[in-house]
């Protein structure tokens, strides 16, 4: 099965596209290279970003002289613009000094003005609460437009007095924006609206002059030049916030109007391709997705091998074989994907502690007889006060058994296997941290099979003293019991003395490698965890959840061989990973010189 399947005909060889690059021949090596950019995860927004740059600065459609020229319909907006202001008895406002040529460059015939020389008006919403349970006159708010969109029959009403209601009702061509928070610089144009309708205050309302194109204004307040200078009028407050006073200084190029609306009308056709690019970018995802998962379950599910001579020695190894040999051929697809890397790695520990990794060898001694040494040394310890009773926890059965495992492995509870579990200090640490000292970790040095150095803190050898029950030595096991629930790493040779806080610690293993319980925890049971199968809250771990967990546990010698195995195979895969990632951030700077090459007009 093909891990890809086979696409319609690239967007890139409609006729839309061709014309387009007839008309820009800057735009051939771009178009020569789309196949790659589409592929990054922004290559279709950077697309996007590129047709509306392109658009705004007149490098999309040819120039016809015989339109006229942009100042010229800038005057008749002007006038436009006065005899609707008197008509209403408004104000015309302060004049603003029209923008210097060298602002933005724009083709001979067209001009730069100010949004305010465009508009009627620039103006804030009204203030009011939304009531669902009113419904003659609506009140639209930054939350009801979703993807470019209102579902009118689900806008809210509100108490508004009759006079006031054409001061604020909305009608088509109108352009909101919002003015702060996350949605900053947002906007909608009106258009067929449904339903009577006013402008919540957290909106702006731009009245296009009706001898302006809305709908290029609107494509204007998508481009990038737009949005670089909305952050400019937005920069240096706490929350994101513009005004209308700002708003009505935004430089905006003002082609004549029969090419806005060429404009509009090419930039419609290029995004709707670029709707068309998404979307199948998304569905090769999707395809991808679900193929590498197939492939990681077949390895995953597939019985462990068995020693030679054995009744089922034979198809089992041509079983993993094919299954290894599938993931081998699409290695690079599999990771080639945002959750490709961490589905491999996931699957490499399940595999692990399946016993599916490594062959097991005849000669190993069972598990079984490590558990046993375990439990007698432990006894021991008890028996001489050194070591407290513990809990006692029933067998695993057959049927309680989480998957199957070689027949030289056991299954038992992680108490079994070591010393002791317990739990790092819990309580205040406000007054107890020093600049130099005693290591003191906590969740965040924890991470899958690693321990992590940044954000370490330290405590003084006396208070180090006095928590002897979550003292540390290299070799325990420290598992996050809150949060991100059942991370797993050991304690490393460069700690020879440390202490924790709020992480469970499986002390002194016995009959388990430690770097193996590591890479069990990071896996299997981690599934436990999630499936609340080990009467383990989402949120939070104890001691004796821990303790009491299933492990399925290898002889001690294939212990060491999987942990060598898994260390070998994660670093290869972090290796391709990064090669993978250098090369999307190389496509990626290559997009970006392309893009300033087409919009500066260099060679």
């Amino acid at each position: 099965m093909s891990l890809v399947e086979p696409a319609d005909s690239p967007p890139w060889e409609s006729p839309q596209w061709q014309e387009a690059v007839s008309q820009n021949p800057g735009l051939a090596p771009f178009f020569d290279n789309l196949e790659s950019f589409v592929e990054l995860p922004e290559g279709v927004e950077k697309l996007r970003e590129l047709f509306l740059d392109l658009a705004v600065r007149g490098k999309l459609v040819q120039q016809d002289e015989s339109e006229g020229e942009g100042a010229t319909l800038l005057a008749e907006v002007a006038d436009d613009r006065i005899e609707y202001l008197k008509s209403r008895g408004l104000k015309k406002g302060k004049s603003l000094k029209p923008p210097a040529p060298e602002e933005f460059q724009v083709p001979a015939n067209w001009t730069l003005t100010h949004l305010n020389d465009l508009a009627y008006q620039v103006h804030y919403g009204y203030t009011a609460s939304a009531d669902e349970n009113l419904r003659d006159v609506r009140m639209l708010r930054i939350t009801d437009i979703q993807n470019n969109m209102v579902n009118w029959q689900t806008v809210p009403g509100c108490e508004i007095e009759e006079e006031k209601v054409a001061q604020y009702e909305l009608a088509d061509n109108d352009l909101l924006i919002a003015r702060t928070g996350g949605t900053i610089g947002k906007t909608y144009l009106i258009q067929g609206v449904s339903v009577r309708s006013v402008f919540a205050s957290y909106l702006i309302r731009v009245i296009p002059s009706k001898l302006v194109c809305a709908e290029y204004l609107k494509r204007f307040l998508e481009c990038p030049f737009y949005w670089g200078q909305l952050r400019a009028k937005s920069a240096g407050t706490g929350q994101p916030n513009v005004n209308a006073t700002s708003l009505k200084s935004l430089i905006v190029p003002v082609p004549p109007l029969a090419e806005q609306r060429r404009i509009v009308s090419k930039v419609e056709g290029l995004m709707s391709l670029c709707d068309t690019l998404e979307s199948q970018r998304r569905s090769r995802e999707s395809v991808r997705e679900r193929a590498s998962r197939s492939v990681l379950a077949s390895l995953t599910s597939a019985s462990a091998p068995v020693p030679a001579g054995t009744s089922r020695a034979t198809s089992t190894t041509e079983t993993l074989q094919s299954s290894w040999q599938r993931l081998s051929d699409h290695f690079e697809v599999l990771l080639d994907q945002p959750s490709g890397p961490a589905h491999l790695r996931q699957s490499i520990l399940q595999l692990a502690v399946q016993g599916k990794l490594v062959r097991q060898d005849p000669n190993d001694e069972p598990a079984s007889k490590a558990i046993q040494a375990a439990d007698a040394k432990k006894q021991s310890l008890i028996s001489e006060k050194k070591l407290k009773k513990q809990w006692k926890f029933s067998n695993i059965e057959d049927d309680d058994e989480p998957f199957p495992i070689p027949q030289s492995w056991a299954w038992c509870r992680i108490l079994d296997t070591a010393e002791r579990v317990t739990v790092g200090h819990v309580g205040s640490m406000k007054d107890e941290y020093v600049d130099e000292g005693i290591p003191f970790l906590r969740t965040l040095n924890v991470r899958a099979l690693r321990y992590e150095p940044l954000g370490l803190k330290f405590i003084s050898p006396e208070f180090h003293a006095s928590l002897a029950k979550s003292a540390l030595a290299p070799g325990d096991v420290l598992v996050v019991r809150s949060g991100n629930v059942g991370t797993t790493c050991v304690v490393p040779d460069s700690l020879p003395e440390a202490n924790c806080s709020d992480l469970v610690i499986v002390k002194v293993p016995i009959a388990v490698d430690p770097n193996y319980l590591a890479i069990y925890m990071n896996s299997a049971a981690k599934v436990h965890v999630e499936a609340g199968t080990v009467g383990v809250a989402l949120t939070h771990f104890n001691t004796k959840s821990v303790a009491a967990m299933p492990l399925s546990l290898p002889p001690k010698a294939e212990q060491k061989r999987i942990v060598s195995k898994v260390s070998v195979l994660l670093s290869q895969l972090d290796e391709l990973s990064a090669r993978l990632r250098s090369r999307q951030s190389t496509t990626d700077a290559l997009l970006t010189a392309l893009i300033h090459q087409i919009l500066e007009g260099t060679e």
